[in-house]
């Protein structure tokens, strides 16, 4: 067999042995699907992908995995540290390059056995700038939610619960997943505006600063409640 070796070739190996691929995988002869880029992975139909991992994993543990009412443990549910982070092989993933949660599965079906942990970028609702680094709250971001998926799959009808069996199915999958942790918020995000007394303020006039006093958070509260009886 003639391995690809340009991106065209790649692409013309994918559209002529794709079923092969997939068999092997489904067969467990694999632990990834070979020569799939990540850029066709995510365009697979959600219901061809759910049949590969059904066949991949049994029905019996997929649907397990596809309930988000279930939980599927972490392969590292049983250590007793985080020893493992050492040498762990991990994959960063930013879910907006990729459309959605869902998409993460797709393109962890490029992945080898290796390449054991699955780390997400941030995944909260953004701010005002709509930086992923930014979050407005700890609401999941709904730009993440997979239409696809809820219209093949009723059942997954919240972005909530989308993230949930794709956590599940990584873990089957024998992957960890991580997450970022955000220390900082955007600005007017609900955290700062329901706990100003926690934050550092300055009032400024255009590019002048014109309060940094200590107690500026306590003029922030007086200002929240005024628009909270103005508005309701």
């Amino acid at each position: 067999m003639t391995f690809p070796e340009s991106y065209d070739d790649f692409r013309q190996f994918w559209m002529n042995n794709q079923q092969t691929a997939i068999s092997s995988y489904i067969a467990n002869n694999q632990s990834f699907i070979s020569n799939l880029l990540p850029e066709q992975a995510v365009q697979m139909p959600a219901v061809q992908l759910a049949y590969i991992l059904e066949k991949r994993f049994g029905q019996q543990d997929f649907f397990r995995a596809f309930n988000p009412e279930n939980t599927i443990d972490s392969p590292v549910q049983n250590f007793e540290n985080g020893e493992w982070l050492k040498t762990v092989n991990m994959v960063g993933i930013n879910v907006r390059t990729i459309g959605s949660f869902w998409n993460v599965i797709k393109y962890a079906l490029t992945l080898p056995k290796a390449q054991s942990s699955i780390h997400l970028l941030p995944i909260w609702e953004c701010g005002v700038v709509a930086s992923l680094y930014g979050i407005a709250s700890w609401n999941i971001n709904p730009e993440f939610f997979d239409d696809e998926l809820a219209i093949a799959f009723p059942h997954l009808n919240t972005i909530e619960k989308q993230l949930k069996i794709v956590n599940n199915i990584l873990h089957l999958m024998g992957k960890t997943v991580g997450m970022d942790v955000i220390p900082h918020t955007d600005r007017y995000s609900e955290i700062t505006l329901t706990n100003p007394q926690f934050f550092e303020w300055l009032q400024r006039k255009e590019f002048e600063i014109t309060d940094h006093s200590e107690n500026l958070h306590e003029k922030v509260q007086e200002a929240i409640l005024d628009f909270l009886y103005q508005y309701g």
